[in-house]
């Protein structure tokens, strides 16, 4: 490996001995290989940065009687593409122009208000701190009057009306008692708003204190600029060590895990506090060594939470930078939306050894991963309410509580991912834990649409369910159910999407499917339905029958009838509530009975006994130090 990689990823590289088996030392990715990486991701950034000039997303035309939030969001995301390409002078007035018509119109938009606490919590609610003010910041750090950037490019009249506006929203929603260590693990309202709120009153502090017109003044709170910044600082440094030691919370969530690591990247990026400086840039290397070693062609195929039915068809976690980093799976326009976008223009690129597992896929094998994350509420049957003030009494989280085992068993043709949970009543979990969960596979071949996910039906037409599912799973194998009366919300059986480019054979009660790898799906018991809606759902017709999923590589059969009759003459018992399948090529007997699974009689052990465990990937239980590892790569991530 180069010197220029060691100094790049800013930690050193250290001999270490993991828990690593066979897949990781296989042969590695020549340095050669991994520098090409890099030279073509700089060439992918830049179609990122034509693209979403070219055709802004979302659009930043505002109609004449229906002027939304989201289209003035639309500016801004589109004004940070000009600004970065610096092309004319006539776009960068043009980006200015809607940048000055965006921060004076927001205010009075629909569903937006610039205090906090009242602002409207419900779909399309749409406070500041939601995705907005980091743009904002980093207008003023690309482009301001200091830009790293390019100097000016933000007009000084739209540089100060931003600071203006971060000071109307911070003087009242920064508070130095927000900054204590009882609110790392008391989210506010949820997991992603929460790191928004706190990257919005870090960025304020970080520009107020840089101005001799602001840096003078106190907060509602008599707190000055320079102390909001160091109290800020240090509460976001214990943060990222804690979320490093436990996980996340709405764990690789298609829609919310950008809008949580967006904050992590403005630390990395300009941070002046080397301590939290290197905490974030870690804790990207350790976001994107999970993502790498759990998905196939640059598309995730672990389990997920907060997985909204719409995004099902093809949104996946790391969507767009995955694109952009490795070039695989999507395009240029995967990488415009405005939680993504501003991580595209950051400086940081996954270590080399990250680059290496998510690359080599025939080198990795087939390897099983398993991951904890929490999920426990500390008071039974808290909810957080949107539009509650930040230092009230929020729903707490119990990091250390050993709720949620990730699994995942990925081949070079599959992954197939579910969360193994706690059988606990839906009262007794953190609701940006328990909502929307899914479990399924995902298929290679760059095609995000390649997949089949189980997912509740919720019992209102496109609502959200909570603690809806319950799994087991020994490599290939997987059965799922939908949860009980009492411990799922809003839960009605189960249903499970095919995505469009699989081929599909139905019989004997097994839908067969083909695709780069073998698959076959079946309830239990009581046989199922398409969706006439949707017929891209299989609906349980028994809302009480778990779902089977068998995958199977192709190389591992003649061919694809070969597979099926495998599949069928696996043997298949329902005893009452207890559903047992004989898994292939070697998953053993797999049983789930009443949301306990059991893999040749033995129930799995959630406590897995690591936070984190694979060829990969390594981590003792709640440990400040991660190993990763890959071939003759190795790296210690230390928080």
């Amino acid at each position: 490996m180069s010197s220029r990689f060691l100094l790049r990823v800013g930690f050193s590289v250290l001999s270490v001995a993991p828990i690593l088996s066979g897949a990781a030392w296989a042969a590695p990715l020549s340095d050669a290989a991994v520098s090409d990486v890099y030279a073509q991701a700089v060439v992918r950034r830049a179609a990122i940065l034509q693209s979403e000039a070219g055709k802004p997303f979302p659009s930043p035309v505002c109609g004449q009687s229906n002027e939304t939030s989201t289209c003035f969001l639309g500016k801004l995301n589109h004004a940070l593409a000009l600004l970065a390409l610096g092309r004319s002078t006539e776009e960068i007035a043009s980006a200015n122009a809607d940048i000055e018509t965006a921060i004076a119109t927001l205010p009075s938009a629909p569903k937006f208000n610039m205090e906090e606490e009242s602002a409207d919590a419900g779909e399309g609610g749409q406070p500041f701190h939601f995705m907005r003010s980091g743009i904002l910041y980093r207008f003023i750090r690309y482009f301001g009057s200091a830009g790293s950037k390019a100097k000016s490019r933000l007009t000084a009249v739209n540089e100060s009306t931003i600071d203006a506006v971060f000071w109307d929203w911070a003087n009242s929603d920064c508070r130095l008692s927000d900054t204590g260590a009882t609110h790392i693990w008391t989210p506010w309202g949820s997991e992603n708003h929460d790191a928004q709120h706190d990257a919005t009153c870090w960025e304020a502090a970080d520009i107020f204190r840089q101005r001799p017109e602001y840096a003078g003044r106190t907060y509602e709170d008599h707190s000055s600029p320079s102390e909001q910044y160091a109290h800020w600082t240090v509460y976001l440094e214990t943060y990222l060590r804690e979320r490093a030691r436990w996980g996340l919370v709405e764990y690789f969530s298609p829609t919310y895990a950008h809008y949580t690591l967006e904050n992590i990247y403005t630390y990395a990026d300009f941070s002046d506090d080397s301590r939290l400086r290197n905490l974030a840039h870690n804790f990207l290397e350790l976001w994107w060594a999970e993502w790498a070693q759990e998905q196939v062609d640059g598309v995730f195929g672990g389990t997920a939470t907060r997985v909204y039915a719409k995004t099902i068809p093809n949104g996946y976690a790391g969507q767009g930078l995955g694109w952009m980093y490795f070039g695989k799976a999507g395009n240029a326009d995967d990488g415009r939306g405005p939680g993504i976008f501003p991580e595209t223009m950051s400086g940081y690129v996954p270590a080399p050894v990250i680059a290496d597992i998510a690359l080599d896929t025939a080198g990795r094998g087939s390897y099983e991963v398993d991951a904890r994350a929490p999920g426990l509420a500390v008071e039974a049957g808290c909810r957080n309410l949107g539009g509650m003030a930040r230092g009230a009494h929020q729903c707490s989280v119990n990091p250390s509580a050993n709720v949620i085992r990730r699994v995942a068993y990925v081949t070079p043709q599959y992954v197939l991912g579910s969360a193994i949970v706690a059988k606990l009543p839906a009262p007794q979990w953190f609701a940006g834990s328990s909502q929307d969960r899914e479990a399924g596979l995902v298929m290679a071949g760059a095609d995000p649409r390649a997949r089949i996910i189980a997912f509740p039906l919720a019992i209102a037409d496109g609502g959200k369910h909570y603690n809806g599912l319950w799994a087991v799973q020994s490599k290939g194998t997987q059965i799922v159910e939908a949860t009980r009366a009492s411990y799922g919300k809003n839960v009605s059986g189960m249903r499970v999407w095919f995505g469009a480019p699989l081929i599909k054979v139905e019989s004997n009660g097994w839908v067969f499917v083909r695709g780069a790898a073998y698959a076959a799906v079946r309830p239990a018991f009581g046989g199922y339905h398409w969706d006439t809606q949707d017929p891209g759902w299989l609906v349980a017709d028994n809302a009480a029958s778990p779902v089977i999923v068998q995958a199977a590589k192709t190389d591992d059969y003649p061919s694809f009838a070969v597979f099926q009759t495998a599949v069928q003459n696996s043997e298949l018992t329902v005893n009452g509530g207890n559903v047992e399948f004989v898994g292939l090529d070697g998953a053993g007997r797999v049983a789930l009975a009443d949301g306990v699974g059991r893999i040749n009689g033995t129930v799995v052990d959630i406590a897995f006994g690591a936070s984190l465990r694979s060829p990969f990937v390594n981590q003792a239980l709640g440990s400040s130090q991660i190993a990763i590892a890959k071939g003759s790569r190795k790296l210690i991530l230390d928080f």
